[in-house]
């Protein structure tokens, strides 16, 4: 047979492989999703392969679009894997716009989110085609560009090793606070309602933007767990693009090692294996600090300069905190633009156009805002407002001047002020979340400080100071902070140390002793991740889930049993269609009755001047139930937060008057709303 035919046929034969598995999973998919949260069996790991096959669709035709685009500006990149990080980037940010534009055109149906994805993959057609391609030659680039076969190896063991963990854990069913309180709450209220629009009792959609419209094919599809890995997937593209700056701007040695301890700090792996979307920014951040580095070093490369523009503006719609690391980079950016111009005056229209790009790429996300809760950075620069169900209570939206503002700030408080004692060996202080005490950070960023060693390397300043700035705007006005709000550094940073190390190493030592020092370094730093991400892997029966053994409600109950248990109770207990009021629970995704959370642990004291005495205890409201967490109202009050600001002491009051226990579980309370006051009222029993 000739070669062309041999070709052709194994190309043909890929194809249909790849089509008949795609089908096979898929139906797979259809029947584990009709099945009750017990049911196990090897079809769940079909089901994962699902999840991870919807989420590398995503990235495919992303970078499939996001290539069309970059060649039609004629942006042009130095390397394949370079290519490959900015198509994917670019292309993921105009999949959302799309998404985003037909929700707010009711449209938000599964049937025609499916045909928007396929409608970006037919317009990029070619693109698509040669995707394989562009990924073969990105290999090839990171084996080129490895280094030392030692730290080659050893970088792309750890990314290995990383991949295969932080998949295993993101398939399993979605258990993060945020995750279920908004990340994935709010799209899934997008989904049930087909449209964008303000849910009544969740203010955190002012925070859904870029990347969350790129989970709402996944819940479309009924894969929350693809929203997880898709998290996963933008991890692995930080990595990668550690790797490709730090070869691009200074050495193959630096790149490898930075590749592996830039998992050494834990909570970008913790934070990967969800929906949250800190990872996601750090990956756009990232790149356009890149894009600068490439027009500062390249002075024919002015396309770069407003692409780091566009990715800043794309970012912005991830996070407010892009707009803090974009003031960050406004030295870079001011010298970049100055280069350009060679005058104070000529540099001021690349300055101009920078800021129109920037601004133009944020907008769709600014404009959602201003739309919905008429204010483009809600919370910031407008005043506090009320959910729509309590603004119905009050008749405004507008908190009353009689309302103590502290309790705002509650949540806020339950956390130790920022101090680098506590950031290397206390994070948990630092941080609301449990998790939290497993943010380790990387130890080698002590050795930061000898960067004075290599102050003539223009390229290492440029790449430490817009992190470390970052860091001060963050921390400095805001020292009640959250450890995942420093992530955005931590690339950056990353190659910085690393730098130091390899350089100072080789100069001190041998070619052999210095490898030897290098790696042991990344294998002591990685060991506080490899011990958090062992204790992770045990706390549930996650591998059991993976493996298909273990169901849904089984990985919920062994490692999330709180949780489980609330959840349960209500959706066991509860009329199907009842309204419960949660208080100082705000996690509604696995709630089968309707809920109201209780985001900032501020429903209680701001229900209760119209709780305590009203005529009807509440019932024009809808409510039926109330679900107490009192396990959490001790694990707030045990790490700051005042009783007196979350009302606690109020509370019996109104129960007395228009409550009747319904069920007491271990931690939590569920109560029945009574139809009307009862002054000496004898107590109820409880059912369940």
């Amino acid at each position: 047979m000739p070669r062309v035919d041999r070709t052709r046929f194994g190309r043909l034969f890929r194809w249909l492989a790849g089509t008949v598995l795609l089908l096979g999973v898929t139906l797979a998919h259809i029947h584990v999703v009709s099945q009750p949260a017990s049911y196990h069996g090897p079809l769940l790991i079909a089901d994962h392969l699902f999840a991870i096959a919807l989420a590398a669709a995503i990235v495919v035709v992303s970078a499939s679009l996001g290539r069309f685009t970059l060649s039609r500006l004629q942006l042009e990149f130095e390397h394949p894997l370079e290519s490959l990080l900015f198509s994917i980037v670019s292309g993921a940010a105009i999949v959302s716009i799309g998404i985003l534009l037909i929700g707010f055109f009711s449209l938000l149906k599964t049937p025609i989110i499916v045909l928007l994805l396929l409608l970006a993959g037919l317009v990029a057609r070619s693109e698509l085609t040669d995707l394989p391609r562009l990924c073969s030659e990105s290999i090839a680039y990171l084996k080129k560009h490895r280094g030392h076969i030692a730290l080659g190896v050893a970088g792309s063991l750890v990314l290995g090793l990383v991949a295969a963990v932080l998949l295993v854990q993101a398939v399993a069913p979605p258990t993060d606070w945020d995750s279920l309180m908004y990340h994935l709450h709010i799209p899934r209220q997008f989904l049930d309602a087909g449209r964008i629009l303000v849910p009544e009792d969740n203010l955190h959609v002012a925070f859904v933007g870029l990347v969350h419209m790129l989970y709402v094919p996944a819940l479309a599809l009924q894969s929350p767990a693809a929203a997880a890995v898709l998290s996963v997937l933008f991890a692995l593209l930080l990595g990668l693009a550690t790797f490709s700056l730090a070869a691009r701007f200074l050495n193959d040695a630096t790149a490898s090692f930075s590749l592996s301890i830039l998992w050494a700090t834990t909570s970008i792996l913790l934070v990967a294996i969800t929906p949250r979307v800190d990872i996601a920014l750090a990956l756009y951040l990232l790149l356009a600090h890149y894009a600068l580095l490439i027009a500062l070093s390249d002075t024919g490369r002015t396309a770069h300069l407003y692409l780091a523009a566009v990715l800043l503006g794309f970012a912005v719609g991830i996070k407010y905190h892009a707009l803090a690391y974009a003031l960050a980079l406004a030295p870079l950016i001011a010298w970049v633009a100055q280069r350009r111009g060679n005058t104070l005056t000529g540099s001021l229209r690349p300055l101009a156009l920078f800021g129109l790009l920037l601004s133009a790429a944020a907008a769709p996300w600014l404009i959602k805002n201003g739309l919905l809760l008429k204010a483009p950075l809600y919370p910031f620069f407008s005043e506090t407002l009320l959910e729509p169900w309590l603004a119905s209570l009050y008749g405004s939206s507008t908190v009353p001047s009689t309302v103590d503002p502290e309790i705002f700030r509650a949540l806020a408080e339950a956390r130790f002020r920022f101090n680098l004692v506590d950031l290397f060996t206390a994070p948990g202080r630092l941080t609301v979340e449990q998790e939290g005490r497993y943010y380790h950070m990387n130890f080698l960023f002590l050795l930061l400080p000898l960067w004075v060693l290599y102050l003539r390397n223009r390229r290492l300043n440029w790449l430490l100071i817009p992190p470390a700035t970052y860091l001060l705007l963050i921390v400095a006005p805001f020292p009640l902070t959250n450890l995942r709000y420093l992530i955005p550094a931590v690339a950056p940073l990353t190659v910085v140390t690393a730098y130091v190390i390899v350089q100072l190493s080789h100069r001190l030592l041998s070619a052999g002793a210095a490898r030897l020092l290098v790696i042991s370094l990344a294998a002591l730093a990685l060991y506080p991740s490899a011990r958090a991400m062992h204790f992770w892997l045990g706390k549930s029966k996650v591998l059991g889930h993976f493996a298909g053994v273990t169901s849904e409600r089984e990985y919920l109950d062994t490692g999330y049993s709180y949780y489980s248990q609330l959840t349960e109770a209500v959706n066991q207990r509860v009329p199907g269609d009842a309204k419960v009021l949660l208080l100082f629970e705000a996690r509604g995704y696995y709630f089968e009755p309707a809920v109201i959370q209780d985001n900032m642990l501020t429903n209680w004291p701001l229900l209760a001047p119209k709780a305590i005495g009203s005529e009807d205890c509440l019932s024009s409201t809808g409510i039926t139930h109330i679900l107490v967490s009192d396990l959490a109202v001790r694990y707030y009050v045990r790490r700051g937060t005042d009783p007196q600001v979350l009302g606690s002491d109020l509370f019996p009051v109104f129960a007395t008057q228009c409550l009747a226990p319904f069920y007491q579980g271990r931690g939590f309370r569920i109560l029945e709303l009574r139809a009307g006051p009862e002054v000496e009222a004898l107590p109820s029993p409880t059912r369940g």
